[in-house]
């Protein structure tokens, strides 16, 4: 479980600074190489960032020691977003299009669920809605 403290050692440091200027230029290069239209190469570009970022997610993970159901499900909705970035890319036809947006979707409730798992809304006497955050333990 997650102490709260990240002792960024570093090995650490060194792993998100490489990660940062990898996104950074494979970033660049895929703007680059995906205007006028997306082709294999820009489609490759694409999967490198989001997989980038998918290791950045795993590599904090590891530096804060924190191996919880939460983060736990935070990777798997990394994951339905690596997948609709696939095949939103892959073909520009409308199958491949609507499985995109259904695995982009499936992700986003994975991450709307555990943020609103750590939220309490209630609604006050005079009709205002309040959001409070649950105190973790």
């Amino acid at each position: 479980m997650w102490q709260g403290d990240c002792e960024m050692s570093v090995p650490y440091i060194i792993g998100f600074v490489i990660l940062f200027v990898l996104q950074a230029v494979s970033t660049c290069v895929f703007l680059k190489v995906e205007i006028p239209r997306p082709s294999k190469k820009s489609l490759i570009l694409k999967l490198t960032c989001s997989t980038i970022f998918l290791a950045n997610a795993v590599l904090a993970m590891f530096c804060a020691g924190n191996y919880s159901n939460y983060t736990f499900f935070i990777l798997v909705g990394l994951c339905f977003s690596w997948a609709g970035d696939f095949l939103l890319h892959y073909k520009t036809t409308e199958n491949f299009f609507i499985a995109g947006v259904l695995i982009f979707l499936c992700g986003l409730g994975v991450f709307l669920t555990l943020v609103l798992s750590f939220v309490d809304i209630q609604k006050t006497a005079k009709g205002f809605w309040t959001i409070s955050s649950v105190p973790t333990v």
